[in-house]
């Protein structure tokens, strides 16, 4: 496990983006996060991605995006503006430091 002291910088920096993805576009919307693959991954300051599928109906798709810290996100959001496409205009945006992080031990 890994934490910092109360008060210390945090860990890293989330973006969770909330997205409402119609039934009918489903399988287009997860196809097109396959096609990203090296597209953020090289990024100075990105940590990692997780698209989470909802398993209740209606409910939006999560977006988690890990970073060193908000600068290196705010860069790389700069250089690549967002550009929308019909399946992705619903969406809702929070940002989180991560402050605790608990991995399993490996012998």
């Amino acid at each position: 496990m890994t934490t910092e002291p109360p008060g210390e910088s945090p860990m890293s920096f989330c973006k969770i983006t909330s997205i409402a993805v119609p039934a009918p576009a489903r399988a287009e919307f997860e196809r097109s996060f396959a096609f990203r693959r090296g597209f953020v991954d090289i990024v100075d300051g990105f940590e990692g991605l997780q698209l989470l599928r909802p398993l209740s109906e209606g409910s939006p798709y999560q977006l988690l995006t890990f970073w060193r810290d908000e600068a290196s996100h705010r860069a790389w959001r700069q250089a690549n503006p967002r550009q929308d496409d019909e399946s992705t205009k619903n969406y809702d945006v929070a940002n989180y430091e991560v402050i605790q992080r608990v991995e399993p031990v490996r012998e």
